[in-house]
């Protein structure tokens, strides 16, 4: 449960994964029918460890212990209806010491097992979650959609044109897959609002502005 999570706190919706599920789904039919896509964050579950990924790298627990608690909401919510998934900057013991935002094992495990085939946005890239072993924003990002992000989260206005020219660099060096690109772009136009959306940037977004993606809520056995 979200008991002894101090950086999620009073955001999660419940301590154990039925209320979360029950409530976080209500949560997210009402913004679907405001126009507004729900974000469900942080996968795979930030709620049960009171580290702060703001601050510095965060483990979670045994990836059997989030399928029997944190997970559970997932696995019902992202194919209730139309929804995004935000990934933490987590460590799973099981997924090694990548952080699961630019862990393609985390990716993977959410399309191959969760089965979601949707948006999946990273958590801000210039948190202190990732070390600096990862680089800066820019690089982050690159790790990030080459991992499997749809979107990379830049805080920075300034990291943006590094970040396009680094990842376009990427693309043409294969270290990126085009059709992997032109895969992300479909999930954001599909999303609801492909305004913000055009070539390689549409990978790309800053914080607040991610296309189709307004708000947000925390989910999990943590939300």
């Amino acid at each position: 449960g979200g008991n002894n999570s101090a950086v999620i706190g009073d955001r999660a919706f419940a301590n154990d994964p039925e209320g979360v599920t029950a409530k976080a789904g209500a949560f997210a039919e009402g913004l679907r029918e405001a126009g507004i896509t729900p974000v469900l964050k942080h996968f795979p579950g930030h709620g049960s460890k009171d580290g702060d990924s703001h601050a510095g790298p965060v483990a979670t627990e045994p990836l059997a212990t989030l399928e029997g608690r944190d997970l559970k909401p997932y696995n019902t919510l992202v194919n209730n209806s139309k929804v995004a998934v935000m990934i933490g900057h987590l460590k799973v013991p099981e997924w090694g010491g990548v952080p699961t935002s630019l862990n393609a094992k985390a990716y993977s495990y959410l399309r191959s097992t969760v089965s979601f085939n949707g948006l999946v946005i990273t958590d801000a890239l210039d948190m202190s979650g990732i070390s600096t072993d990862f680089g800066g924003e820019s690089d982050r990002a690159v790790f990030a959609i080459a991992a499997g992000a749809d979107m990379a989260l830049v805080n920075d206005p300034g990291s943006l044109i590094p970040t396009i020219d680094k990842l376009e660099a990427a693309v043409n060096a294969g270290t990126i897959d085009i059709e992997k690109v032109n895969q992300s772009v479909s999930r954001v136009q599909a999303s609801g609002n492909s305004a913000n959306s055009g070539g390689g940037g549409s990978c790309v977004c800053s914080s607040g502005s991610a296309s189709g993606v307004d708000k947000s809520f925390n989910l999990g056995s943590d939300p």
